[in-house]
């Protein structure tokens, strides 16, 4: 039987502050065997999260189980890494307009292998583990924090897009809390489904770590963040002046360019739909209610009139039901993939600023080159050294010794930047690969699923509208 163990997220410390446990799987940390901890009491610091060994996960909640529901099939057939993520619950903290603030509930469960626990000066024991979970309360602006971060930690990367930043209207609103925690949903979702990503440690940290602990990790992270964006601004210059003209990825650009407006097409008409059918339902609830109101001043037609109310009625229910598939499920994944095209286009960038390293280094190698032959062309009878009775032969030795120890640096640094952008580009390849196979299965998964929602009202439809028929027909035979 397995031991029931408790694991805590955070940066490697137990809760009364000392760090006698291991660190695993990305941060994971395993203690002793207790009982389950619960996860305190300040609400905005949770960081804790229980395992119990051998009897298995603690009961999933009704919104995770629901949560579980919206990944899809394609979602779910995606490759396992050990790692379940879901975000729910969004809860409004804070009073007044300036200090409020929505925070999510992150739920992760991670698997986990046998563990190597060291003693307290012995040799160790071993530790079986099924799965651990972590609860912790995020914020959108750690979301953000984190999609930035990952570009810059793993550039050739796909990072997932997140949904947009800003409301126009409440930020509290319901509706649009659903909608944002959705997209946050597919965001970690796609993350802890990467084969690369989600074994990040900024990820791993993210989803484990207490507010306080993780607010100190993103002080450290911006400043090393800032530094490798300095890095990579000074190289821009000679990226848009080099042509990383790669005929295959401009092929890729131009195709991602087409989607995008394609898309932009499909998801314009999907809103003129969602709204019309909007309007469609209004008039088909006052429709119901002209029915019942006609029937109120009849006595033959009464129950035919009333019956034609209650199908109408349902054929609005019906409506309704579909514009949530239309509009909930289909336009929310179009608008996902739109967002994916920026994402494709940011990494596109980031792979140019790449071979913009290699195409600078060429250059300053070329000319090098350049100058070694205008020293080896040149007498050197008339530099200054010559003008004061040094050997000009010797000062061209000199000279020709330092110009090839700079080219051999230079070599160095090309061969490494040729390494890197072949590596940088089968990533992107990769990474496109992957998404293409995504979007066509979501593409598939999203128009079959629509069509059998419109196949599922209009059936429903025909049969109402029959038996609306059939009502007065009957009346009339009886008469």
């Amino acid at each position: 039987m397995m031991e029931s163990v408790q694991v805590y997220g955070g940066l490697g410390e137990d809760p009364d502050g000392s760090s006698d446990g291991t660190v695993v799987a990305g941060g994971l940390v395993v203690d002793e065997p207790t009982a389950t901890v619960p996860l305190g009491d300040d609400n905005d610091d949770v960081g804790a999260a229980t395992n119990t060994g051998g009897s298995g996960l603690d009961p999933v909640p009704e919104a995770a189980a629901a949560t579980k529901e919206e990944l899809g099939q394609s979602q779910a057939d995606a490759p396992s890494t050990g790692l379940a993520c879901f975000v729910e619950t969004p809860e409004r903290k804070g009073d007044g307009l300036l200090d409020s603030h929505v925070v999510y509930t992150v739920r992760s469960e991670a698997d986990l292998d046998v563990v190597n626990k060291p003693g307290r000066g012995s040799t160790g024991s071993l530790v079986k583990v099924t799965s651990a979970q972590f609860h912790v309360l995020r914020r959108y602006s750690d979301f953000f924090w984190l999609h930035e971060v990952l570009e810059f930690e793993q550039p050739s990367y796909l990072v997932p897009p997140l949904p947009p930043k800003h409301h126009m209207n409440d930020k509290f609103d319901p509706e649009f809390l659903e909608i944002r925690r959705r997209g946050l949903q597919e965001f970690v979702h796609r993350i802890a489904t990467h084969p690369v990503m989600s074994c990040n440690g900024t990820f791993r940290t993210f989803l484990q770590a207490k507010s306080h602990e993780l607010v100190t990790l993103k002080k450290e992270r911006e400043r090393s963040v800032m530094t490798r964006m300095q890095d990579t601004l000074s190289t821009a210059t000679s990226k848009l002046t080099a042509k990383a003209g790669d005929d295959k990825f401009s092929r890729i650009a131009r195709y991602i360019d087409d989607f995008q407006a394609r898309l932009t097409e499909v998801a314009q008409a999907t809103g003129y739909t969602v709204t019309a059918r909007k309007d469609m339902h209004g008039i088909l609830c006052e429709y119901a209610v002209s029915f019942g109101l006609v029937a109120e001043t009849e006595d033959l037609l009464s129950e035919p009139l009333r019956q034609a109310q209650r199908l109408l009625d349902e054929q609005a229910e019906d409506l309704r039901t579909l514009i949530r598939a239309h509009d909930h499920c289909f336009f929310l994944a179009i608008k996902e993939y739109l967002l994916y095209t920026e994402s494709i286009k940011a990494l596109l960038l980031r792979r140019e600023i790449q071979c913009g390293k290699e195409a600078s280094v060429t250059k300053a190698l070329q000319g090098k080159e350049a100058e070694k032959q205008a020293v080896l062309d040149s007498d050197q009878k008339m530099t200054l050294g010559s003008l004061f009775g040094k050997d000009p032969e010797v000062i061209k030795r000199e000279k020709l010794d330092k110009i090839e120890a700079q080219m051999a640096s230079l070599t160095a640094q090309y061969n490494q930047a040729v390494d890197e952008t072949a590596v940088f580009n089968a990533n992107v390849q990769a990474e496109l690969d992957r998404w293409h196979r995504e979007k066509d299965a979501d593409i598939r998964r999203l128009w079959g699923d629509l069509a059998d929602a419109h196949v599922t009202f209009l059936t429903k439809a025909q049969s109402q509208w029959a038996q609306m028929a059939e009502a007065f027909e009957q009346l009339s035979v009886d008469e």
